[in-house]
């Protein structure tokens, strides 16, 4: 499930369930499973049932022939119970650390305008012209200007007014967030 000390210590009990899908031609790796996956995750304290909808880890191949992760992207239904009856400290600690700067922390900061008081900051990235090449550089700029938000009865509406946007929080964790299609996100930070 990763390399991290929080992705070494889960294990997908039922790994069989998974198909698995590479298309050459597209260079795209597609994933499927007709159960929901289930995830011992000792480093969170939970079980994990995962029901996977989509699947989907798109490549790129360099000049140089070099194959790497251009995009990935997943999406289901999760259903989390308690490893043990009570939670411990140091699960509630670890929980606490795993959700600040994650996905749904980043979303739910969206929803509320609080990206600044939540210590995300964002970063606009531009091509850069020079008589030989382009380059992509990134330039930090205010949290809402290309992150265009309006109320829909309690749907916060999405619309990324730059394709490409990357992430930091609390200087550091960094992702890149690619948007061609308006979003909604709730209160809770679904989307």
């Amino acid at each position: 499930m990763g390399t991290t000390p929080a992705a070494v210590e889960c294990k997908i009990l039922n790994e069989n369930a998974i198909k698995l899908i590479y298309k050459p031609s597209q260079e795209i790796l597609i994933a499927y499973a007709d159960e929901p996956l289930i995830i011992k995750n000792r480093f969170l304290g939970y079980i994990v049932n995962y029901n996977l909808q989509n699947f989907k880890v798109q490549y790129e191949t360099s000049l140089n022939g070099f194959q790497s992760v251009f995009s990935t992207y997943y999406s289901g239904f999760t259903c989390f119970e308690e490893l043990k009856k009570k939670t411990s400290k140091k699960h509630i600690r670890k929980r606490d650390l795993s959700y600040k700067g994650s996905l749904i922390h980043f979303l739910r900061s969206v929803y509320k305008k609080q990206l600044s008081e939540n210590k995300f900051k964002i970063y606009k990235v531009a091509k850069e012209k020079t008589p030989n090449s382009e380059t992509k550089v990134s330039y930090e700029i205010p949290p809402f200007s290309k992150i265009k938000i309006s109320m829909d009865k309690n749907l916060a509406k999405i619309e990324l007014l730059s394709k490409e946007l990357i992430i930091m929080f609390s200087n550091s964790l960094q992702s890149t967030l690619i948007g061609e299609e308006i979003f909604y996100i709730d209160n809770y930070g679904n989307h």
